[in-house]
């Protein structure tokens, strides 16, 4: 018992620091869109996720998780507000009012 407890406390730190960096955000996906689609400023984490489609009929976006990064949009050189999000499940089917 105490040659394991030898060899497995070590190795605790190791295992703290693993588990810390797995549950990291940052890890999931990335949505940006253009920051003059809201007059030049990215809006509020709370605020931006009708920018990414309508909530309730088609918008692939189920919750912005972070507030905005700013990042250029190498192809227009403008603005673009990023978020950290959370994508709707892979079964949603979009609008069915129509």
């Amino acid at each position: 018992m105490q040659d394991m407890l030898k060899r497995t406390l070590p190795l605790l730190p190791f295992a703290a620091a693993l588990a810390v960096l797995s549950t990291a955000p940052g890890c999931g996906p990335i949505g940006c869109f253009d920051a003059a689609n809201a007059g030049g400023q990215c809006p509020a984490a709370a605020d931006a996720l009708p920018y990414f489609g309508d909530p309730d009929c088609g918008g692939r976006v189920e919750s912005v998780d972070s507030e905005a990064s700013l990042k250029n949009n190498d192809q227009t050189g403008g603005a673009m507000c990023c978020y950290a999000i959370t994508n709707k499940d892979s079964e949603y089917g979009g609008c069915t009012a129509f």
